[in-house]
C-alpha cells in the first residue's frame, strides 16, 4: 500500500518539482530559449518515469515472491492443521462470522454418522439433545453478540445406538487487524465417562456427608502434616468449636487438659511414624461439660507412598466410661462384702463339714442297709419261686383229688340205686311171704337173686370202703399241705378235716352194711334151707323178710347218706381246685411283685452308693474350701 502510494507520488510530484526548476531557470536566463527549456524538462521526466517504471517491476517481483511464499506458507499450514485435526481426539468444527458450520472433521462424521454437506450450516442442531437445545442456542447467540468465547456443556445423539453422550463444547473467535471476527474455531470433547464418574463422586460426597450427619461419631479429616484444614461439622457440633478455633493444632484446646498434653504426644507421634493413631481422652462438649471418647484414625497413602490426607473418628464412650467405673465401684463393694461374708462362711463351711460327716456316715449305714434288704428281697424271690412250684403240686394233686371225689360219687349214687332196688326187693318179699308156700319156686329162685344182690352189695361196700380210706388219705394230705401254705391254708384245713369226718361215717356205714350183709346172707342161706325144708319155718321167713327189709332200708339210707358225703367232697374237691388255681395266680402275682422288690432293692442300692460317693465328695469338698 505505502508502495503504491509512493509510486503515485512520484508520478505526480517529479514533474512538478522539474517544471518548477526549469521555469526557476528560464527566470535565472540558463536557457538561451523556451524549446531548451521545454526539451531539458521532458527529457528529465523521461528519466524520472523510467526509473519509476523499473522500481515497481522490482517492487512487483518482490511482490509475487512474497505472493508465493506466502501461498506456500499457507499451505504448509493448512496440511499442519489437517494433520493437527486428525490427531486430535476431539471433534473440531469451525464457523462463520453469523454462526453457520461451515467445517467439521472426520470425527465429526463418524460419530454422527451424517455427510458434510448435512453436518454444515445449522443442520448439526439435529444432533442435540431436544433439552439442551434451547440453551445452547441462547449462548451460541449471546457469543456471537458479544465475540466472547464460549464453554457450555450439552449432549449429543451417537449414531449406531442412538445414545445421548455428554460432550464440552468450546469455541473461540479470529479477528483481523481491525478486530473483525473473521471465523469461529471451535471443539466438542466427550465427557461421558467424566460426568458418571462425577456423578458417582457426587454420590458418594452425599453419602459421606449422610453419614457424618446420621453416624454418632466423630468424623476428622487432616492434613499430611496433621493439622486440620477441612470443616468438621460433627466436631463443631459436639465441641461448639468454629473452624479458626479447631483449624490446624486448635483442636487440642478442647482435651481435657489433664489429657492435653498425652493426646498431643500420641498424635504426634502417630503422624511422625505414619502409625496407626489410637487414644482416649476427655472432649470438651458443647455445653461446657466433658466426655470421654476414643479417637482412631489411618493414613491414607497416595499412589507413590506418601501420605496424602489421615482419616479418623471420635467415637463417645462416656457412657461406656461412666459403666466401668460403675462396676469398679460395684467389685470394691464386692471384695469388702465378700471378705465380711469370708469369716461368717468359715463357720458355715465348719458346720456344712460337720454335716457332710455325719451325711457320709448316714449314707454308708444306708448302703449297708440297701445291700442286705437286697440281699433279702432276692432270697425272698428265691423263696417265693419254690412255693409257686409247690402250689403248683398242690393244685394238681387237688385236681387228682377231685377226679376221684367226683369218681366216688358217681359210685355213691350207683350203690344208692342198688341199695332202693334191694328195699324195693325186700318189700316185694315181705308182700310175697304169703305166697311163699304156692310158689316155692319163685321163692328160691327170689333167693337167687337175693344172693346175687347180696353179693354185688358186698362189691359196693367194699368199693365205700376203698373211698373212704382215699377221701381218709386225702384228707390227711391235704391238712399237711394246709400246714405248709399256712394263713392261706385255713380254709382249706378245715375242707380236709370234713373231708376226713364224712370218710370215717362212711367208713362205719359200710361196716355196719357189711355186718347186716352178712346177716342177709346168712338169713339167706336159713331161707333157702326153709324153703327145701318147704314151709317149715314160713313164719319165721316173713320175720327174717321183714328184718332185711328193715336192714336194707336202713342200709340205703347209709348208702344215700354215703353218695351225699361223696357228692359233698366232690363239690368241696372242685372248690378247693378252684381255690389253688387263684392261689397259683395269687404266687405268680407275689413272684412278679418279688421280682420288682429285687430291682428296686438293687435301684435303692445303687443310690445309696451314690448318695455314699455324694457325701465323699462333699467332705472332700467342704475340706478344701476350709477357712
Amino acid at each position: 500500500m505505502m508502495r503504491r502510494l509512493v509510486s503515485v507520488s512520484v508520478i505526480v510530484g517529479v514533474p512538478l518539482v522539474l517544471g518548477l526548476l526549469v521555469f526557476v531557470g528560464a527566470l535565472a536566463g540558463l536557457y538561451h530559449d523556451a524549446a531548451f527549456g521545454f526539451t531539458v524538462f521532458s527529457v528529465l521526466a523521461l528519466l524520472v518515469f523510467a526509473a519509476v517504471i523499473w522500481a515497481d517491476a522490482l517492487a512487483l517481483d518482490r511482490r509475487k515472491g512474497e505472493c508465493r511464499q506466502v501461498e506456500e506458507a499457507f499451505s504448509e499450514s493448512e496440511a499442519r492443521f489437517r494433520a493437527f485435526d486428525a490427531a486430535l481426539p476431539q471433534q473440531v468444527w469451525t464457523a462463520r462470522p453469523d454462526g453457520s458450520v461451515d467445517y467439521v472433521n472426520q470425527r465429526v462424521l463418524d460419530y454422527s454418522g451424517r455427510t458434510f454437506e448435512q453436518m454444515t450450516g445449522w443442520g448439526w442442531q439435529q444432533l442435540l439433545h431436544p433439552g439442551d437445545l434451547p440453551r445452547w442456542t441462547e449462548r451460541w447467540a449471546a457469543a456471537l453478540k458479544t465475540g466472547e468465547s464460549l464453554e457450555i456443556e450439552f449432549r449429543l445423539k451417537r449414531a449406531g445406538d442412538d445414545v445421548y453422550r455428554w460432550h464440552v463444547g468450546r469455541a473461540s473467535p479470529a479477528r483481523d487487524r481491525e478486530g473483525r471476527i473473521t471465523q469461529w474455531f471451535g471443539t466438542n470433547t466427550d465427557i461421558t465417562e467424566y460426568k458418571q464418574a462425577a456423578e458417582e463422586q457426587k454420590q458418594k460426597e452425599e453419602r459421606y456427608r449422610s453419614l457424618t450427619v446420621a453416624t454418632s461419631q466423630i468424623i476428622w479429616i487432616t492434613a499430611p502434616d496433621g493439622k486440620i484444614v477441612e470443616d468438621l461439622p460433627s466436631w463443631r457440633a459436639y465441641t461448639g468449636q468454629s473452624k479458626e478455633e479447631y483449624e490446624g493444632w486448635g483442636w487440642n484446646n478442647a482435651v481435657h487438659p489433664d489429657d492435653r498434653e498425652r493426646a498431643r504426644k500420641a498424635w504426634a507421634h502417630a503422624v511422625e511414624t505414619r502409625s496407626f493413631y489410637e487414644i482416649e481422652y476427655r472432649l470438651r462438649m458443647a455445653d461446657g461439660g466433658y466426655g470421654y471418647v476414643a479417637a482412631r484414625g489411618v493414613p491414607v497413602l497416595a499412589e507413590d507412598g506418601s501420605i496424602r490426607e489421615w482419616v479418623g473418628t471420635c467415637t463417645d464412650i462416656t457412657r461406656r466410661k461412666e459403666a466401668e467405673e460403675a462396676l469398679q465401684k460395684a467389685r470394691n463393694e464386692l471384695e469388702t462384702r465378700i471378705q465380711e461374708r469370708t469369716g461368717d462362711m468359715a463357720k458355715v463351711l465348719t458346720e456344712i463339714g460337720e454335716v457332710v460327716n455325719t451325711l457320709g456316715s448316714s449314707a454308708e449305714e444306708i448302703l449297708a442297709s440297701t445291700t442286705e434288704l437286697a440281699a433279702s428281697a432276692t432270697q425272698t424271690a428265691t423263696a417265693v419261686t419254690q412255693t409257686t412250684t409247690t402250689v403248683e403240686q398242690i393244685r394238681q394233686t387237688a385236681q387228682v383229688a377231685s377226679q376221684k371225689a367226683r369218681h366216688v360219687a358217681d359210685s355213691a349214687q350207683d350203690a344208692a340205686r342198688t341199695s332202693q332196688a334191694g328195699r324195693r326187693a325186700t318189700e316185694q318179699t315181705t308182700a310175697g311171704m304169703g305166697r311163699v308156700r304156692e310158689q316155692m319156686a319163685s321163692i328160691a329162685e327170689s333167693m337167687g337173686r337175693l344172693s346175687e344182690h347180696g353179693q354185688a352189695i358186698g362189691q359196693i361196700i367194699a368199693t365205700v370202703d376203698d373211698l373212704a380210706q382215699q377221701s381218709n388219705l386225702l384228707a390227711v394230705n391235704a391238712s399237711i399241705e394246709a400246714a405248709k401254705a399256712g394263713e392261706q391254708g385255713k380254709g382249706f384245713a378245715v375242707v380236709a378235716q370234713e373231708v376226713k369226718s364224712l370218710a370215717e361215717q362212711s367208713r362205719q356205714a359200710t361196716t355196719q352194711v357189711r355186718a347186716i350183709l352178712g346177716d342177709i346172707q346168712r338169713a339167706t342161706g336159713a331161707a333157702v334151707m326153709a324153703t327145701e325144708q318147704g314151709g317149715k319155718a314160713v313164719e319165721a321167713g316173713l320175720a327174717q323178710s321183714v328184718e332185711a327189709g328193715q336192714s336194707i332200708q336202713a342200709l340205703a339210707e347209709g348208702v344215700s347218706a354215703a353218695a351225699q358225703a361223696a357228692a359233698q367232697i366232690a363239690a368241696s374237691s372242685q372248690q378247693q381246685l378252684a381255690g389253688m388255681d387263684q392261689m397259683v395266680l395269687a404266687m405268680e402275682s407275689i413272684k412278679q411283685a418279688s421280682g420288682q422288690n429285687v430291682d428296686g432293692a438293687r435301684q435303692l442300692e445303687a443310690s445309696a452308693r451314690g448318695l455314699a460317693d455324694l457325701g465323699q465328695k462333699l467332705k472332700e469338698q467342704a475340706d478344701r474350701y476350709q477357712v
